[in-house]
């Protein structure tokens, strides 16, 4: 099985292994948030739309990369009310170790 390259493909595979989706207002420190398709520019110029993926870390914020600056970077879960939360999914260490 290779990398997961989509956000898609990354969940599909979360769900298959275990992963929970959680109800708003549930998420723990981290649960991995995936937040609504945007569109931007690419550095090839060319504008495509794409989904994004990040970890709640608590009190409304969390850690995802930053294709802005190439590593990861501390933001709020919404980005400032610019993204919409889609899911949210836990892994139960009772469950599954």
């Amino acid at each position: 099985d290779g990398p997961h390259t989509t956000v898609d493909s990354t969940t599909l595979k979360m769900v298959e292994s275990g992963w929970k989706e959680m109800a708003f207002g549930l998420a723990s420190p981290g649960d991995i948030l995936v937040c609504e398709a945007k569109e931007s520019d690419g550095q090839d110029g060319i504008r495509s739309s794409h989904r994004h993926m990040g970890f709640f870390i608590g009190g409304n914020e969390a850690v995802s990369n930053s294709s802005k600056y190439g590593y990861p970077v501390i933001h709020s879960m919404d980005y400032k009310g610019t993204r919409k939360i889609e899911h949210i999914f836990h892994w139960d260490f009772t469950t599954h170790g």
